[in-house]
């Protein structure tokens, strides 16, 4: 965040530079960076066991920000295959609507 800020403050124009590589209302490079971000984490899950922690997700799915869920449950040794799932709920009723 620091850089961002001290980048913003050397190149008051680079606001411009990154909005220039958006497609509709999704930034491209946001978009690249939580990817990255989110890899980690989802490729320890064992989408194997997904069925056996169902309970609760539907009531939990509709997270604000699944890229931070992965993360946060990552740092906090959560269960992986629990967070995949919410993910993946989450990502359904965001879509669905």
């Amino acid at each position: 965040m620091a850089v961002g800020v001290l980048w913003g403050w050397l190149f008051p124009g680079i606001a411009g530079f990154w909005n220039a590589m958006s497609s509709g209302t999704t930034n491209i490079p946001i978009a690249i960076g939580l990817i990255v971000m989110m890899y980690p984490p989802l490729a320890k899950v064992k989408y194997e066991e997904l069925a056996m922690y169902m309970y609760g997700l539907i009531l939990i799915g509709l997270a604000r920000c699944t890229a931070m869920v992965i993360v946060w449950n990552e740092l906090a040794k959560g269960d992986a295959e629990y967070c995949a799932g919410l993910v993946a709920f989450n990502s359904i009723f965001q879509v669905l609507p």
